[in-house]
């Protein structure tokens, strides 16, 4: 291919090697797994809920294309007009949104509540590692945009303050 042509093709792993990557989640119950070569980034994520299906989609994309990019902004640019008066608490990092201290466990915060700065608002898992993210300021939650044990991105919003 011509060095001076921008656009790359590339092409999806087999079936029986998606496949192979699947089994090895099921196996070792990994919750997450994330391959990424020069020209492709492949991400599964398996959910244990009683309420999801065990077949979940995996998500596929060059690393050449900047699309992915582009609609993370175009949706923060939305979140930060439609709440013009909020503050948006953004992701400082890829991991798992957590919006309880454990499972059975009550919220940290719900919409409406009045929080107070240093106030934790969720928790975000990366790496085995449970990170607080914490209320920058006193407040009311206006909206909280993540699930709970949703896969969230960095810079990511997560919830809003008024």
């Amino acid at each position: 291919m011509n060095k001076h042509n921008k656009t790359k093709k590339f092409f999806l792993p087999e079936s029986k090697e998606l496949e192979t990557y699947c089994d090895l989640m099921n196996e070792k119950k990994i919750a997450e797994l994330e391959i990424e070569t020069d020209e492709i980034k492949l991400r599964f994520v398996t959910q244990n809920s009683k309420n999801t299906s065990k077949n979940q989609p995996v998500e596929i994309y060059s690393t050449n294309d900047h699309v992915h990019t582009e609609n993370n902004k175009s949706i923060s640019a939305k979140i930060n007009n439609e709440y013009a008066d909020g503050e948006v608490i953004k992701s400082p990092m890829v991991g798992t949104a957590y919006l309880s201290p454990e499972p059975k466990a009550n919220s940290f915060v719900k919409r409406g509540d009045k929080i107070k700065k240093g106030q934790t608002l969720l928790i975000i898992e990366a790496m085995k590692v449970m990170n607080n993210i914490n209320a920058p300021r006193d407040g009311i939650i206006e909206d909280i945009l993540v699930e709970d044990t949703q896969p969230v991105e960095f810079d990511q919003p997560l919830v809003i303050i008024k």
